[in-house]
């Protein structure tokens, strides 16, 4: 409950709290966040990969550590396969069903996936489609935290998923003016990674 009520009381002041805006390297941040998971993939032998060379963003640089840190916790933690592997990256281009993102950075994993009917269920808050008994404790808040920066930002956000075959994130942000981009498309998990 104690959880419930803090992940509620942050999610509200996500809204309201003035935000410094600053010039962001991603990549550093993407490396902030693999070092706060450092122990759990050394245990787990997950795998981290930057895809791309990420471009640098103008926003607050603690809310982009949220929206990494979520992304690349749940990652982790919908995920039976061995090893765990996830993918950080940037594309021009993102498709999302009848829906492109463009300037898209994203998160993939080769976890547990996502049915395609809870593709906008999961990004409520407090939502879990999974029991703690089988993926441990937490309150179903992190993707909210992520939509609601990234709405803020006047970005978009979305996940291709599917059961068995992983999931990626998709979210986009506003580009720095100084940074050059260097995107490529968004590759996909090798086939052995994806189903080992």
């Amino acid at each position: 409950m104690e959880n419930l009520i803090s992940d509620l009381l942050r999610f509200s002041r996500l809204g309201r709290d003035k935000h410094r805006e600053a010039i962001v390297d991603t990549e550093m941040v993407v490396e902030k966040s693999r070092k706060l998971f450092e122990e759990f993939t050394d245990e787990t032998s997950a795998q981290l990969t930057i895809d791309a060379k990420l471009p640098d963003v103008k926003a607050d640089p603690a809310r982009v550590l949220t929206v990494y840190q979520n992304l690349i916790a749940n990652a982790l933690k919908y995920n039976k396969s061995g090893p765990k592997v996830i993918q950080v990256g940037f594309t021009d281009c993102a498709r999302i069903g009848d829906k492109e993102i463009a300037d898209a950075f994203y998160v993939r994993d080769n976890g547990i996936g996502i049915d395609a009917k809870f593709h906008d269920k999961v990004f409520e808050i407090f939502t879990r489609l999974n029991s703690s008994s089988d993926f441990g404790p937490g309150t179903g808040a992190g993707l909210a935290f992520v939509k609601r920066i990234v709405d803020e930002w006047g970005g978009d956000f979305g996940v291709t998923s599917s059961p068995g075959k992983g999931s990626t994130f998709f979210f986009s942000m506003p580009l720095s003016k100084r940074t050059k981009r260097s995107a490529v498309p968004a590759p996909e998990l090798s086939e052995r990674s994806a189903h080992e």
